[in-house]
Protein backbone atom coordinates (compact mmCIF):
# COMPACT_ATOMS: atom_id res chain seq x y z
CA UNK A 1 0.00 0.00 0.00
CA UNK A 2 2.64 2.48 0.84
CA UNK A 3 4.39 1.91 -2.63
CA UNK A 4 1.22 2.81 -4.31
CA UNK A 5 1.05 5.94 -2.30
CA UNK A 6 4.67 7.16 -2.77
CA UNK A 7 4.03 6.69 -6.52
CA UNK A 8 0.94 8.71 -6.60
CA UNK A 9 2.72 11.44 -4.27
CA UNK A 10 5.62 11.05 -6.86
CA UNK A 11 3.26 11.32 -9.72
CA UNK A 12 1.76 14.60 -8.19
CA UNK A 13 4.73 15.85 -7.47
CA UNK A 14 5.95 15.80 -11.32
CA UNK A 15 2.48 17.16 -11.63
CA UNK A 16 2.57 20.24 -9.54
CA UNK A 17 6.51 21.08 -10.56
CA UNK A 18 5.81 20.95 -13.98
CA UNK A 19 3.03 23.76 -13.75
CA UNK A 20 5.24 25.63 -11.63
CA UNK A 21 7.62 25.45 -14.56
CA UNK A 22 4.83 26.70 -16.83
CA UNK A 23 3.54 29.25 -14.82
CA UNK A 24 6.58 31.18 -14.13
CA UNK A 25 7.76 30.83 -18.02
CA UNK A 26 4.22 32.69 -18.43
CA UNK A 27 5.64 35.11 -16.30
CA UNK A 28 8.55 36.08 -18.01
CA UNK A 29 7.11 35.93 -21.13
CA UNK A 30 4.87 39.12 -19.81
CA UNK A 31 7.53 40.29 -18.32
CA UNK A 32 9.42 40.88 -21.09
CA UNK A 33 6.35 42.09 -23.49
CA UNK A 34 6.18 44.38 -21.01
CA UNK A 35 9.67 45.67 -20.80
CA UNK A 36 9.20 46.05 -24.98
CA UNK A 37 6.20 48.06 -24.69
CA UNK A 38 7.70 50.20 -22.18
CA UNK A 39 10.98 50.77 -24.50
CA UNK A 40 8.97 51.37 -27.14
CA UNK A 41 6.56 53.96 -25.82
CA UNK A 42 9.58 55.82 -24.56
CA UNK A 43 11.33 55.64 -28.01
CA UNK A 44 7.75 57.68 -29.66
CA UNK A 45 7.74 59.40 -26.60
CA UNK A 46 12.01 60.59 -27.30
CA UNK A 47 10.72 61.39 -31.03
CA UNK A 48 7.86 63.43 -30.01
CA UNK A 49 9.72 65.53 -28.30
CA UNK A 50 12.52 65.60 -30.86
CA UNK A 51 9.66 66.41 -33.86
CA UNK A 52 8.16 69.24 -31.06
CA UNK A 53 11.73 70.76 -30.24
CA UNK A 54 12.65 70.60 -34.71
CA UNK A 55 8.85 72.39 -34.68
CA UNK A 56 9.53 75.07 -32.30
CA UNK A 57 13.36 76.21 -34.42
CA UNK A 58 11.41 76.01 -37.54
CA UNK A 59 8.66 78.57 -36.13
CA UNK A 60 10.94 80.51 -34.33
CA UNK A 61 12.91 81.30 -37.42
CA UNK A 62 10.05 81.92 -39.46
CA UNK A 63 8.75 84.84 -37.19
CA UNK A 64 11.99 85.89 -37.56
CA UNK A 65 12.44 86.34 -40.92
CA UNK A 66 8.67 87.78 -40.74
CA UNK A 67 9.94 90.51 -38.41
CA UNK A 68 13.22 91.29 -40.70
CA UNK A 69 10.78 91.40 -43.95
CA UNK A 70 7.76 93.26 -42.44
CA UNK A 71 9.19 96.75 -42.77
CA UNK A 72 10.08 96.63 -46.61
CA UNK A 73 6.56 94.72 -47.50
CA UNK A 74 4.74 97.61 -45.98
CA UNK A 75 6.61 100.12 -48.05
CA UNK A 76 6.24 97.96 -51.30
CA UNK A 77 2.34 97.53 -50.11
CA UNK A 78 1.46 100.88 -49.73
CA UNK A 79 3.33 101.97 -53.37
CA UNK A 80 0.88 99.17 -54.55
CA UNK A 81 -1.99 100.56 -53.13
CA UNK A 82 -1.00 104.14 -54.76
CA UNK A 83 -1.02 102.64 -57.83
CA UNK A 84 -3.81 100.75 -58.02
CA UNK A 85 -5.65 104.33 -56.42
CA UNK A 86 -4.17 106.18 -59.37
CA UNK A 87 -5.28 103.94 -61.97
CA UNK A 88 -8.69 103.78 -60.72
CA UNK A 89 -9.49 106.59 -61.22
CA UNK A 90 -7.77 107.43 -64.87
CA UNK A 91 -10.58 104.36 -65.42
CA UNK A 92 -13.11 106.07 -63.89
CA UNK A 93 -12.40 109.46 -65.65
CA UNK A 94 -12.09 108.03 -69.13
CA UNK A 95 -14.96 105.37 -69.14
CA UNK A 96 -18.07 107.19 -69.70
CA UNK A 97 -21.21 105.94 -68.22
CA UNK A 98 -22.45 102.64 -69.34
CA UNK A 99 -26.24 101.75 -70.03
CA UNK A 100 -27.95 99.82 -67.09
CA UNK A 101 -27.72 96.57 -67.28
CA UNK A 102 -30.52 94.67 -68.61
CA UNK A 103 -30.80 90.96 -68.61
CA UNK A 104 -31.50 89.10 -71.75
CA UNK A 105 -34.86 87.65 -72.58
CA UNK A 106 -35.62 83.87 -72.82
CA UNK A 107 -35.96 82.65 -76.31
CA UNK A 108 -38.57 80.11 -74.99
CA UNK A 109 -41.50 80.74 -72.46
CA UNK A 110 -40.56 78.72 -70.33
CA UNK A 111 -43.44 75.42 -69.87
CA UNK A 112 -43.95 73.83 -66.69
CA UNK A 113 -45.77 70.46 -66.28
CA UNK A 114 -48.01 69.22 -63.76
CA UNK A 115 -46.44 66.45 -61.76
CA UNK A 116 -49.10 63.49 -62.00
CA UNK A 117 -50.12 63.70 -58.21
CA UNK A 118 -51.16 67.24 -58.66
CA UNK A 119 -53.33 65.84 -62.08
CA UNK A 120 -54.72 63.20 -59.62
CA UNK A 121 -55.98 65.62 -56.92
CA UNK A 122 -57.34 68.35 -59.12
CA UNK A 123 -59.38 65.97 -61.33
CA UNK A 124 -60.41 64.68 -57.97
CA UNK A 125 -61.22 67.43 -56.54
CA UNK A 126 -63.34 68.39 -59.82
CA UNK A 127 -65.37 65.35 -58.90
CA UNK A 128 -64.15 62.62 -61.47
CA UNK A 129 -64.18 58.72 -59.76
CA UNK A 130 -61.09 56.87 -59.73
CA UNK A 131 -61.68 54.87 -62.66
CA UNK A 132 -62.18 57.83 -65.04
CA UNK A 133 -59.05 59.32 -63.35
CA UNK A 134 -57.40 56.41 -64.53
CA UNK A 135 -58.41 56.59 -67.88
CA UNK A 136 -58.14 60.09 -68.26
CA UNK A 137 -54.41 59.74 -67.17
CA UNK A 138 -53.47 55.85 -68.57
CA UNK A 139 -52.98 54.97 -65.06
CA UNK A 140 -53.62 52.11 -63.33
CA UNK A 141 -56.92 52.04 -60.83
CA UNK A 142 -54.58 51.15 -58.07
CA UNK A 143 -52.14 53.61 -58.88
CA UNK A 144 -54.84 56.63 -58.36
CA UNK A 145 -56.39 55.30 -55.19
CA UNK A 146 -52.84 54.90 -53.79
CA UNK A 147 -52.01 58.52 -54.39
CA UNK A 148 -55.12 59.81 -53.24
CA UNK A 149 -54.79 57.69 -49.84
CA UNK A 150 -51.37 59.43 -49.59
CA UNK A 151 -52.79 62.77 -49.83
CA UNK A 152 -55.44 61.90 -47.82
CA UNK A 153 -52.95 60.84 -44.65
CA UNK A 154 -50.92 64.39 -45.55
Amino acid sequence: MYPLLLVISFILHLFAFFWIFLLSMRLKRTNDIEKRQAEIQNEIEDLFQSYLFEMKEENEKLLNLIDKSKAPVNKTRKKVTQQLYQTQENQTQEKPKQKEYTPPMPAAPDRFEQSLNSKVILLHEQGLKVEEIARKLNKGKTEIELILKFNRAK
